[in-house]
């Protein structure tokens, strides 16, 4: 059985976090002696997973540094390694709003978002409008916004959704008297997912605004803005198992805000194997005193044995991942970026600049 290796992170790095002592540390975690795979029927036994685990380490050749990162995150997440999934990768903006529009269209339970940025321009009404269509129809709708991400759009485009049944979640309210006890402004979620029907899941980078909507190949256009240049991002469908633990991901950030819980309906599915990747949803909060997507993306750089390739919007690595990416590239790691010639942040634009000589000295 050929299996094929897949990490899939939620994008969640938050501006501004500091780096957890630990993150020095990475490199000092031995391998599990048992690592545990689940499947839709449970966990897999330790010979079956031991089994699985040898067969991606000899199509990758590194065997001993594949269990390692592997026991970096068996150390730092509660989710496990899920077998059997299928992941499509959605290269841009337009891509990832067909097959999400498609598979809201065909969700015959309930439909999940979770998202940073929901503007009320043209694609943000288009999403709306397709939400309240499903609402009226009888789909259970359940949305989580960020107060700050989505700063410029009217409480009158979220209070149709409520008036037609919807839930609408405001993370973490700018004004305090709404939000949690605890409050504390810069705690955002950056977090972007989408659940349908518990069975299918996307995540990436792709918010809902105009600014995505211009495609990536011929000549780039978007909705609104005068000869504005299209933004870029990608973003992954899947399906499968490991969709239940990207559901858990939402309905604790639902709990975590203390909303009015949602309405009952089939959350959580039996799930069968529909392909060969496997897969963990690593997720991030700003609650978390340790970020786990940072962890786990040093770990992947630390132990890689032949290929690095980042993309990344807003390039700003703390001193942990800088050291981390000029090591490998002196070991003979093939380390490659690809960054933004243009950004809507100057400020980021010069610090990722700043980074630039002594990686390109490195070799990266």
């Amino acid at each position: 059985m050929q299996v094929r290796w897949v990490w899939l992170l939620s994008a969640l790095l938050l501006a501004g976090c500091v780096t957890p002592a630990h993150l020095q540390r990475v490199s000092e975690v031995q391998p599990a002696r048992e690592t545990v795979l689940a499947s839709g029927d449970g966990l897999l036994s330790p010979e079956r997973s031991k089994a699985i685990l040898d067969d991606i380490a000899k199509e990758s050749g590194a065997r001993d540094m594949l269990l390692r990162h592997v026991a970096v995150e068996e150390a730092i997440n509660d989710a496990p390694l899920v077998i059997g999934n299928s992941v499509a990768l959605l290269r841009d903006g337009p891509g990832t709003y067909a097959a999400m529009y498609r598979a809201i269209r065909q969700a015959k339970d309930h439909v999940n978002l979770e998202v940073y940025v929901l503007e009320a321009d043209e694609i943000g009404r288009q999403l709306a409008d397709l939400l309240l269509q499903r609402q009226q129809e009888g789909i259970q709708i359940n949305v989580i916004y960020d107060s700050i991400g989505s700063i410029n759009t009217s409480p009158d485009f979220f209070a149709r959704l409520r008036a037609a049944g919807a839930r609408v979640l405001e993370f973490n309210p700018i004004n305090p008297a709404k939000g949690r006890s605890s409050y504390v402004i810069d705690h955002r979620d950056h977090r972007k997912i989408l659940i349908v029907d518990g069975a299918t899941a996307f995540t990436g980078g792709i918010n809902f605004s105009s600014v995505y909507s211009g495609g990536s190949f011929g000549r780039p256009r978007r909705v609104t803005g005068k000869d504005a240049v299209p933004w870029r991002d990608t973003q992954v469908e899947i399906r499968g198992p490991v969709v239940a633990d990207f559901q858990r991901l939402f309905f604790d950030t639902w709990k975590k805000q203390n909303a009015e819980p949602v309405p009952p309906r089939n959350y959580f599915p039996h799930l069968d194997a529909v392909g060969k990747h496997i897969v963990r949803a690593v997720g991030s909060t700003p609650d978390d005193k340790v970020s786990t997507i940072q962890t786990t993306l040093l770990s992947a750089i630390i132990y890689a044995e032949h290929t690095i390739y980042i993309t990344n919007a807003y390039f700003v690595p703390d001193p942990a991942i800088t050291r981390a990416l000029k090591r490998a590239a002196k070991r003979g790691v093939d380390v490659k970026l690809i960054l933004p010639g243009v950004s809507d942040f100057w400020a980021v634009m010069a610090a990722a600049r700043s980074h630039y000589g002594e990686l390109i000295e490195a070799g990266v």
